[in-house]
């Protein structure tokens, strides 16, 4: 995606800098219009309400970036609405690979349920659906592990002690744990 709009305008792409580009919003804005060339032609309210229906935060500050990007560009490349085609293309296989992360994460977390220790992880403060999942899928059953602390150690959360004699330094997790 980012070199088909480099090659139809360069500051257009610069303003979906870093991440900007794999937020939703932009991604459904890049499905629908492709480009710059018809992006130019909804305006400014309409980008809103678009930004708006797909549940942006803050959409304004990122709309007028890109609109002053496409105005900047005097020049017009003939050709242009062939590579804003692979554009959305792209951008509409993201969000079928995002759709599709979401399906294997309900089911993951409905397999989880199964899993007698599923209830004990999910029990520990900070550990959620998707910790619980990891945890599982790394770990496996736990039949191996007699108790909480060979768990903690396996994890590498246990607590190294740094010390230097009798003085005792620092207490600091070890992260020496399995590595998969």
């Amino acid at each position: 995606m980012r070199s088909a709009l480099v090659g139809t305008n360069p500051a257009f792409e610069h303003v979906l800098h870093g991440q900007m580009i794999h937020r939703k919003w932009i991604l459904h804005l890049l499905a629908k219009y492709g480009g710059p060339t018809k992006i130019r032609r909804i305006g400014k309210t309409r980008l809103a309400a678009f930004a708006r229906s797909h549940k942006a935060r803050n959409p304004e500050p990122v709309i007028h970036a890109m609109l002053a990007a496409i105005h900047t560009q005097t020049m017009s490349i003939a050709g242009a609405e062939y590579p804003e085609l692979s554009v959305a293309m792209s951008a509409k296989d993201a969000l079928a690979k995002l759709a599709h992360r979401k399906e294997i994460e309900a089911q993951v977390l409905k397999l989880i349920q199964d899993i007698p220790q599923t209830e004990i992880l999910l029990s520990m403060p900070g550990i959620g659906p998707r910790s619980a999942a990891q945890i599982l899928m790394t770990v496996g059953d736990m039949s191996d592990l007699p108790d909480a602390a060979h768990l903690a150690s396996y994890t590498g959360l246990s607590l190294r002690t740094t010390q230097s004699g009798t003085s005792i330094m620092s207490n600091s997790p070890n992260r020496a744990g399995n590595k998969n």
